[in-house]
């Protein structure tokens, strides 16, 4: 199959991210790499409307200014560089994140199998990185954690290592959906729902953990319902967006009830929070 790959540079506005791939993904575009500089998008040539891009692209410059590249790729076996370019990624000590076709590490505790395809969460971006490690150092046991933006469900599983007492992940993308629930049975986590669509599609119950690795605008908007979704004295784990956005989302994390517990120092940025 001949696919095209369009290249979408935002100029520092990397937090509109989540929102391309949501419009690009309403017109058949299958997959997406997250870079910092650029976002680019994968179509099959068939299913590629000039049209429709187009709309896309109009709509999204009422907002940011962007400029995108169209090439077509040469047809080749796409599952074999996929694999030869997805390589193991040691998180601490502990973890270690790698696909099925690599080899177990058995003197690391905990190795997590993880077939992206193309979804977020393979553990080589450093927001994943940074919930990960921050999800180490908090009590899970017997816990019920919320996971908003699963992806590829990375961080719902390991709370499911951790003996978490049940997990809901939620996803907005299809193909993150679909993939989650096979990463999820390849590390035998049994006790993960998921749930395809937007958080406001739960039924409305109390959590112990909610983490969200999302857009910043997303994160923004949605605050409220963390909060209405959480017991007292709840661990909340934001990250996914830079750290000139982080004194907005501190700012309105008070508003709403939550205490800051702690803010990293990094270009990526990770917050932790308690509900009042």
């Amino acid at each position: 199959m001949i696919y095209y790959q369009v290249e979408i540079v935002t100029f520092g506005k990397e937090d509109y991210y989540e929102i391309i791939i949501a419009m690009l993904n309403e017109i058949d575009f299958e997959s997406f790499l997250q870079e910092d500089s650029k976002l680019t998008a994968y179509i099959p040539k068939a299913l590629f409307n000039n049209d429709l891009f187009n709309d896309t692209i109009k709509q999204l410059e009422t907002n940011i200014k962007l400029e995108f590249n169209i090439s077509e790729l040469e047809e080749k076996n796409w599952n074999q560089e996929w694999e030869n370019n997805f390589t193991p990624i040691k998180i601490n000590s502990q973890c270690i994140i790698r696909a099925d076709f690599h080899k177990n590490f058995p003197n690391i505790k905990y190795n997590i199998i993880i077939n992206p395809k193309m979804s977020f969460g393979t553990g080589h971006h450093e927001t994943t990185q940074l919930m990960i490690d921050k999800i180490f150092k908090i009590n899970h046991c017997n816990k019920k954690i919320l996971d908003i933006g699963t992806g590829t469900g990375i961080l719902a599983i390991l709370a499911s290592k951790f003996k978490a007492k049940k997990i809901f992940a939620i996803d907005n993308d299809k193909w993150a959906y679909k993939n989650a629930i096979e990463n999820a049975k390849q590390n035998n986590s049994k006790n993960i729902s998921f749930f395809l669509g937007e958080l406001s599609q739960i039924k409305k119950q109390n959590f112990d953990i909610v983490y969200a690795n999302i857009n910043r605008n997303i994160i923004l908007r949605d605050l409220k319902l963390y909060y209405s979704f959480m017991n007292k004295n709840s661990d909340l784990l934001l990250s996914g967006f830079l750290k000139q956005d982080s004194q907005l989302v501190i700012e309105k994390s008070h508003q709403v009830g939550f205490n800051l517990l702690f803010k990293n120092t990094q270009k990526w940025q990770i917050l932790h929070f308690k509900k009042k």
